[in-house]
């Protein structure tokens, strides 16, 4: 008898939960505990508006990462995004800008990878900001 009365608890729970259906985001009943995390962002302003930052086509800016002169980049599917991959390579770039003198030369490529003793990357850019 005990068997039979099991039997038809399980019964009873699995047909009550049939009824259920998962939430379509996080924004309603489980946005604590999700926590409020902030979407990826396609574009971002820095330097104090002075340089909008897009990032390469499937890749997205993290916004925790994001201030005024920093921020990290990843494929938009790794920060959460549903979309905006498109295939993009698994990969982390970082962005970094600083404020020098109108006159003062910028460091090349060749110059960094010698002061931290690497090889120089390919396809490297500097952009000087004024």
């Amino acid at each position: 008898m005990t068997t039979w009365i099991s039997r038809v608890a399980a019964l009873v729970l699995c047909g009550a939960l049939a009824g259920c259906d998962a939430l379509p985001d996080a924004s309603g009943v489980l946005s604590g505990i999700a926590g409020d995390q902030a979407p990826p962002l396609t574009q971002a302003k820095m330097m104090r508006g002075a340089v909008t930052l897009v990032p390469p086509t499937g890749f997205c800016i993290d916004p925790k990462t994001l201030n005024e002169s920093f921020a990290l980049m990843a494929r938009c599917d790794t920060l959460g995004a549903t979309t905006g991959s498109r295939g993009a390579p698994l990969g982390l770039m970082s962005v970094s800008f600083t404020r020098t003198g109108a006159d003062a030369p910028l460091p090349t490529p060749q110059d960094i990878a010698s002061a931290t003793g690497t090889s120089a990357p390919n396809g490297c850019a500097t952009a000087a900001i004024t």
